[in-house]
């Protein structure tokens, strides 16, 4: 393994980039950057490019991918910057770089104000799936029991086969409740429509149980009692099921912006339409992470400019064109975290950084 990595893995890594430098020479470019924390409790970041076209969307390519000493906007910022210099001089970036994509953490909009010095004409855009995913935990916080229950459920079938196997005999055809993993965007809405849908056949399973097994089951059992839980789960269902269809339409690739645009509009026109006071607490968490992003504004005017709107007042430049399928996501960013996280499991932990980051390079783009 160490004589492929010295002396296949260095060429294999050259000629990757050669092949995405020659693939992006003609374009303008989007860059999109995120950070995780790895097995080994590192900062790592990766940087991925792509082109900006009128013509067709273009394929995100992972340019880099570097341990950080610490997330700032600093670091951010230099990331992105020495990540560029591997295509092109930062004169040539300078006139390339048009749209930066990134999560809305605060110090990622700073890194966002610091770049658009040395490169004038970027438009940054912080993640609309993952704004939707906020206002998706919004919601979970106006549901403590609702909450409750999908927890305690989850635990009930966690590691014990028996009552997994009592669940699918009594309900044959019906999967098992969903486990909603908090950093999967939407998952907890989806968990509680399901248990909307198919609530009573649940209780009759988890009241069959016996509560004195297991504290997850006296909880659960206790929660089921309680006279407004159905009535929560049913709006939940009837009101928000729009924001998981929407984050699952975001997360598609190659998306034009007038759709990408138009599905969030549909979640504003829809939380407006929805009556009671967790609806108005839904909407004012969807217009406070619009408004905090630097360039859905922009690209929402833009949008509408590509379906024929009259949009007044709008100070129209040429590069605009360049932007008809530019991404409003980082989701590819996040595919990029979970190909580094399958490579560097428990018994592949030996890696130098930069074997890894070249062969991350090498993957994702094969």
């Amino acid at each position: 393994m160490s004589t492929l990595r010295k002396n296949y893995l260095p060429k294999c890594y050259k000629d990757t980039i050669d092949r995405i430098r020659n693939e992006l020479d003609p374009f303008n470019i989007w860059v999109s950057v995120d950070e995780t924390t790895d097995a080994l409790g590192r900062y790592v970041a990766n940087c991925l490019v792509g082109k900006l076209s009128e013509d067709e969307p273009g394929k995100s390519y992972l340019l880099a991918s570097k341990q950080l000493e610490r997330t700032n906007h600093e670091t951010i910022a230099r990331f992105v910057n020495q990540s560029l210099e591997i295509l092109w001089s930062t004169r040539v970036v300078a006139e390339k770089f048009l749209l930066f994509v990134t999560d809305g953490a605060p110090y990622m909009i700073k890194s966002g104000r610091h770049l658009k010095v040395f490169y004038p004409k970027i438009v940054h855009v912080t993640c609309l799936a993952h704004a939707l995913n906020l206002v998706a935990e919004k919601i979970r916080y106006q549901y403590e029991d609702v909450d409750n229950l999908i927890s305690n459920v989850k635990k009930i079938f966690v590691k014990a086969p028996l009552r997994v196997e009592m669940y699918k005999e009594k309900l044959k055809e019906m999967p098992l409740p969903p486990q909603p993993i908090l950093t999967r965007w939407g998952t907890w809405l989806q968990a509680a429509m399901f248990y909307s849908e198919h609530f009573d056949s649940i209780k009759e399973v988890v009241m069959s149980f016996d509560g004195s097994s297991a504290v997850a089951i006296q909880k659960a059992q206790s929660i089921m009692k309680k006279p407004g839980i159905k009535n929560q789960l049913i709006y939940v269902r009837s009101n928000f099921k729009i924001i998981c269809e929407s984050i699952t339409q975001l997360e598609k690739n190659g998306l034009p912006l007038t759709d990408s645009i138009k599905i969030v509009e549909n979640v504003f026109t829809s939380l407006k339409k929805s009556p009671g006071p967790v609806a108005a607490v839904a909407l004012k968490k969807l217009e406070d992470v619009t408004e905090k992003n630097p360039g859905y504004k922009f690209l929402l005017e833009l949008a509408r400019i590509f379906r024929g709107e009259d949009v007044p007042e709008h100070d129209t430049k040429m590069e605009e064109i360049y932007y008809k399928f530019a991404p409003i996501t980082s989701c590819e960013v996040e595919r990029s975290f979970s190909k580094y996280k399958s490579i560097l499991v428990d018994n592949r932990q030996c890696f130098k950084v930069e074997n890894l980051e070249q062969y991350l390079v090498c993957n994702v783009n094969t």
